[in-house]
């Protein structure tokens, strides 16, 4: 929480006092709204729980309802930990009846509301505003593939340690690593068409709408983010059991990890950076592919530029405070320890 807050608190400041100055110009007014909703929502903001409390529409800087989510996620994740760490196997199991549980819930909603994927992309829809608050920013509509994602990881773990670790878990890892027949067709290709499908199925639903049922449509709502999820674990296990290491080369490569600590900062400001570009415009404008592609890089050049600017002026002080305050001090260098000590250390290690 606390390395998060400058940068959220930047986000907030420019939103509140800043941004809403720039429509006090001769061709747009002052957006008095915007200034009153930030007024009155900043405690949520800053507790992570406003996406809980306010609808998304009225929502101060609106696109930070997923940073709710990673919060509440971050918050939930100890229990699920702590219980693997005392019983592995009742680990694993409360992760499994936790997105059971969530998913049965989103089906619930989706039912009693009539939210379906198709009914949301077509030209009358009516309850939009009603699906995004009741259904696309709540944690319980978005933890599962976190759940998976976590699973993923405790599987890898546990595949490491042939002698300790589960056994169905490291007989898996050892059929998929050393048999080719079984990583190519079940995992590369699989997780490739299952993912091509997901991707495939919003192309299908934005121009056949009106054909698809509302139990279908239901059902592709609700599933379509754990499957599409299954699909790149299919492709990537392989990958970060050993296999395939021309790809773990290329994702493990040091320039991802300095992209990485940015990421938060371009998530935070790329839509304030959007709406100072378009804050004097009467409607909405209208481009060809080309210039869209243009203005995307363009904006996220913009982005990564400020995200970094705004981490070393705000972020990394309370990073090192942090560091200098929690962290352990380095054991310090015995001096009396003999080369032959030192490298008998460094067999061991």
């Amino acid at each position: 929480y606390i390395r998060l807050f400058p940068i959220l608190l930047v986000t907030f400041v420019s939103v509140r006092y800043f941004l809403v100055r720039l429509y006090d110009s001769p061709t747009s007014p002052t957006n008095e709204y915007l200034a009153e909703k930030c007024s009155d929502q900043w405690p949520w903001y800053f507790l992570h729980i406003n996406n809980f409390i306010t609808p998304m529409v009225t929502m101060c800087a609106n696109w930070t309802w997923y940073l709710c989510n990673d919060m509440q996620f971050f918050i939930v994740l100890p229990f699920f930990v702590l219980l693997y760490c005392k019983r592995r196997l009742f680990g694993l199991l409360a992760m499994l009846t936790a997105s059971t549980i969530c998913l049965i819930v989103q089906f619930a909603l989706a039912f009693h509301y009539g939210f379906t994927s198709a009914s949301l992309r077509t030209p009358n829809v009516s309850n939009i505003a009603d699906y995004n608050t009741i259904y696309y920013i709540k944690p319980y509509c978005r933890i599962i593939p976190y759940l998976m994602g976590s699973f993923l990881f405790l599987m890898y773990e546990e595949a490491k340690n042939e002698e300790e670790g589960l056994r169905l878990f490291v007989a898996f890892k050892k059929a998929v690593c050393n048999n080719r027949a079984i990583r190519y067709p079940a995992f590369y290709l699989l997780g490739l068409i299952v993912t091509a499908l997901c991707i495939y199925s919003y192309y299908y639903l934005d121009r056949y709408a009106d054909s698809v049922s509302e139990a279908v449509g239901t059902v592709h709502l609700v599933l379509i983010k754990p499957v599409s999820i299954f699909g790149l674990m299919l492709i990537y296990y392989p990958i970060i059991c050993g296999r395939g290491r021309i790809f773990f080369s290329f994702i493990a490569h040091p320039v991802f990890s300095f992209f990485s600590k940015l990421v938060y900062g371009v998530y935070m400001f790329q839509l304030v950076v959007v709406m100072l570009g378009d804050v004097s415009r009467y409607q909405a404008e209208y481009y060809e592919i080309k210039k869209w592609t243009t203005k995307f890089f363009r904006l996220t050049a913009i982005s990564f530029l400020v995200s970094f600017v705004v981490t070393i002026i705000f972020e990394s002080p309370i990073v090192m405070l942090l560091k200098v305050f929690c962290g352990k001090n380095a054991r310090p260098r015995n001096t009396e320890d003999t080369d032959e000590d030192e490298l008998d250390k460094l067999k061991f290690n």
